[in-house]
């Protein structure tokens, strides 16, 4: 079974991405993917985003968003921000994350976000997730300002020109 390699620890700075608070990780830590000894780590490094679930407040009653699948979440979010990998993989790796997060808690006797639970919160991110994967989301295009500059003075010109013209043709009806 896989495993994530360390703690998770962050630090509260109140970054806000995407119109979210986030926290950010204060320790790198990875998650190696498949089983121990696989080789295929994910990993979060130093000043990382995260805010763990993305969900309504009134699911926290259930499952806080930095409690039962933290580690899980900070992955996520992880791949979800680098773009690594594909997002149907990236959602994988977060339900086999989870699933590994509720075991290593419920051996030490702690709460675990039950099954129903990590299902609804799969299904609903492969149901609208698609509007948070950094692939995805359109970048507005940066376009230099000498070009907005040129573009209205060239159509100051063009209004101008059209007004002459206009006031010529008036002109010239006023005197026929």
């Amino acid at each position: 079974m896989s495993s994530f390699t360390e703690e998770l620890v962050v630090r509260v700075a109140y970054r806000v991405e995407r119109g979210r608070r986030c926290v950010e990780v204060a320790k790198p830590f990875a998650y190696e993917v498949g089983f121990l000894g696989s080789g295929d780590l994910v990993r979060v490094p130093i000043g990382a985003p995260t805010d763990f679930g993305s969900q309504p407040r009134l699911t926290w009653l259930i499952d806080p968003p930095f409690g039962l699948n933290a580690k899980a979440d900070a992955v996520h979010d992880q791949l979800y921000r680098d773009g690594s990998r594909s997002r149907i993989d990236a959602d994988r790796i977060w339900w086999e994350a989870m699933a590994v997060e509720a075991e290593a808690l419920a051996r030490h006797g702690q709460a675990c976000a039950p099954m129903w639970w990590r299902y609804l919160r799969y299904v609903t991110v492969r149901a609208f997730g698609w509007r948070n994967f950094a692939p995805l989301i359109r970048r507005p295009v940066r376009r230099p300002e000498v070009a907005w500059g040129a573009l209205a003075t060239a159509s100051l010109v063009v209004a101008a020109s059209a007004g002459a013209w206009l006031a010529l043709v008036l002109l010239l009806r006023a005197l026929t």
